[in-house]
């Protein structure tokens, strides 16, 4: 039994929009629930609503979220708030599985009387995972659960597991993951864990269906147009034989695993950044036209445009930072300590004309952008998507114009034709090396 010895309190100052209105109806009568809700759509702020409805039957609110984000939920918490009471509680996902000061702490923390949140709860869809098992354990002393996601289902019907069992164990019905997967999906014969077929999936929805409120951008908001289009640039003589070199030695290789066929991946687009890890760690630089190729296509673009420019290795933000003007640009990355990443912002925000970020950028706080370039991409369609999304927001006028940055007969217009088809290029491309015979593999990694 829990008391509450401190009056739990929260102030908001924003209003609800029309579908947030209905997502907060409802899930409103029941104590668990999921917000399937897309980028931009404002699942936080119907998050909000939940907890403001019931504060006065709470001890606390404990929210769990990617470290990638923690700033960007105080930041947002900070927007619809008048003010954060101390009962309030923001802990990493990721330090679920390393970090015991952490794991005690939230222990500590939660009870009956907590409203227990969990943003991006994709994170935990992984059965084996340690943080998963344990922020489950973890939740079930709380009367309320929350989880919030864009994109809870990126590979099958088994990404929906954890994330439900999170909630509580009686919605789906099934003790044990084992159990799950013998009622609902078929394994490949030759590689035992690999799903190969979901079944009973209507049973799925009927289950899950009264916990759910799911609505997509273009349903809810009126979102500035898009406009997708590509540049394309060729690699020197230099970056193809170093590209060469690469798929030569994944060729030697005797057997190609999920990993090795990643790593592949990522030494061919180092190649196209206008770098090279050699065997011994040696780092190889070589001139690169893909900055180039972004330098005319940055002039081309009226002075009044403000961009984005998103790229993936920190030897790309460097390149690229000494190739644009100084007063006309900022720098906004992930691992920046969070006071400084906002006053970049806040200068971008305030009349700079550039704002180059990381790939795993996606604070809402760079504001309304006419274009985004992708110097290079993710091999995910969820990671891009969410990518995308982060810079098209409701109530924003105009329109965006994403472009990617493409290098003509190279692994850029696979992993762009695999973005096109909504994919994932890591997976697919090892599924159809794993299908081919010795002979064709050789031509699948030639094909690159």
């Amino acid at each position: 039994m829990y008391r509450l010895t401190k009056p739990f309190s929260i102030s908001l100052r924003t209003d609800l929009l029309p579908h947030q209105r209905e997502a907060v109806g409802k899930l409103l009568p029941i104590r668990v629930g999921a917000l399937f809700m897309e980028e931009g759509t404002g699942r936080i702020r119907t998050a909000l609503e939940l907890i403001s409805r019931r504060a006065h039957r709470l001890s606390n609110v404990v929210w769990f979220c990617p470290h990638a984000i923690e700033q960007t939920t105080r930041d947002e918490l900070e927007r619809h708030c008048e003010k954060i009471c101390d009962q309030w509680h923001i802990f990493s996902i990721e330090s679920m599985s390393s970090s015991l000061r952490t794991i005690t702490r939230a222990l500590d923390l939660i009870n009956r009387g907590s409203f227990v949140i969990l943003d991006e709860s994709h994170y935990i869809k992984g059965p084996r995972a340690k943080r998963s098992s344990r922020l489950i354990r973890a939740a079930e002393r709380a009367r309320y659960r929350l989880i919030l996601s864009g994109t809870p289902v990126t590979q099958g019907i088994q990404d929906l597991y954890n994330q439900f069992l999170f909630l509580s164990e009686r919605i789906l019905g099934y003790p044990s993951f084992y159990s799950f997967a013998a009622n609902h999906l078929e394994y490949s014969n030759r590689f035992p864990q690999r799903v190969i077929r979901a079944h009973n999936t209507e049973y799925l929805a009927a289950k899950t269906a009264p916990y759910i409120f799911r609505i997509t951008r273009e349903a809810c908001c009126n979102l500035p147009e898009v406009i997708h289009t590509t540049f394309h640039c060729k690699m020197s003589r230099v970056q193809r034989t170093h590209y060469e070199q690469v798929k030569r030695e994944l060729l030697e290789e005797e057997e190609y695993s999920r990993p090795t066929i990643f790593l592949l991946f990522i030494r061919l687009q180092q190649v196209l950044s206008g770098f090279h890890i050699s065997p011994t760690g040696e780092r190889v630089v070589f001139r690169n036209p893909r900055l180039s190729a972004l330098l005319g296509l940055l002039n081309s673009f009226a002075p009044e445009k403000r961009v984005v420019i998103r790229a993936k290795y920190r030897h790309d933000l460097d390149e690229i930072h000494k190739l644009l003007p100084p007063g006309q640009t900022e720098l906004a990355t992930t691992t920046m300590a969070p006071e400084k990443r906002r006053l970049a912002l806040e200068r971008f925000r305030s009349g700079r004309r550039y704002l180059l970020v990381n790939e795993r950028f996606n604070d809402p706080g760079s504001g309304p952008v006419d274009t985004v370039i992708f110097y290079n991409n993710s091999f995910n369609y969820a990671d891009r998507i969410r990518a995308q999304n982060i810079h098209r927001r409701a109530g924003e006028s105009g329109r965006v114009l994403y472009i990617d940055l493409i290098c003509e007969h190279s692994i850029d217009e696979r992993i762009y034709r695999n973005l096109t088809a909504k994919s994932n290029l890591a997976r697919d491309f090892y599924r159809a090396i794993e299908r081919a015979v010795p002979s064709e593999r050789r031509r699948w990694i030639e094909s690159l």
